[in-house]
């Protein structure tokens, strides 16, 4: 009696998976890809296409992007993850970078009622902004140490500072690198700044 009834039980199961398949695990199938987009790379402040979103696939007036199980979307501080084994989503130009989030947010939150995506409860940090300041300590000669500071503000409210030291003539003028950032420095007598900001 208990032979004949473990053998309905593994029936059952067969029958089950030939059916509906295998259920995967968020834990152990999901992450295939494991690659992240952020919509705001994808465009300027006024809503129009980046470079990155020019890059994307064309169709019509609207721009493509195919993501794959796994892969992690961002819209401004929320992430979804990705649970469709492909799915492509369609970019459109909007008026302003802020319009751009919104939308992306809604259509994100849409796909989750329908099972494509799931949100991720941790809130995503990102940048908002930088800029940059100089100073210039005077040396015996020629010669002077010029001090680049670059302060990152980040969507928290955290801010993070790279200071970088560069020896310079007088009256130095030049496009400094400090890490991702290029800044424009132009001095002038010992110590004057004249000009300082981000050039990319």
């Amino acid at each position: 009696m208990k032979k004949l009834r473990r053998l309905q039980l593994i029936s059952i199961t067969v029958a089950c998976l030939l059916i509906f398949g295998s259920i995967p695990s968020l834990a152990s199938d999901i992450g295939a890809s494991e690659q992240t987009y952020r919509i705001a790379d994808y465009y300027n402040e006024d809503g129009s296409f980046s470079a990155l979103g020019l890059g994307l696939e064309e169709i019509d007036y609207a721009r493509m992007l195919t993501v794959e199980e796994g892969d992690t979307v961002i819209a401004g501080d929320r992430q979804f993850l990705v649970l469709a084994e492909t799915y492509s989503f369609s970019f459109y130009t909007q008026s302003s970078l802020t319009r751009v989030i919104e939308w992306a947010t809604e259509y994100l939150e849409s796909l989750e009622e329908s099972g494509v995506v799931s949100e991720i409860e941790d809130t995503v940090v990102y940048p908002i902004g930088a800029e940059a300041t100089a100073y210039v300590t005077k040396l015996n000669g020629n010669k002077n140490d010029l001090y680049i500071i670059v302060t990152e503000y980040f969507s928290d409210g955290s801010t993070n500072e790279i200071k970088v030291m560069f020896k310079i003539n007088n009256n130095a003028a030049d496009i400094y690198e400090l890490g991702d950032y290029f800044v424009y420095v132009d001095t002038k007598g010992n110590t004057q700044i004249r000009a300082c900001y981000i050039v990319k």
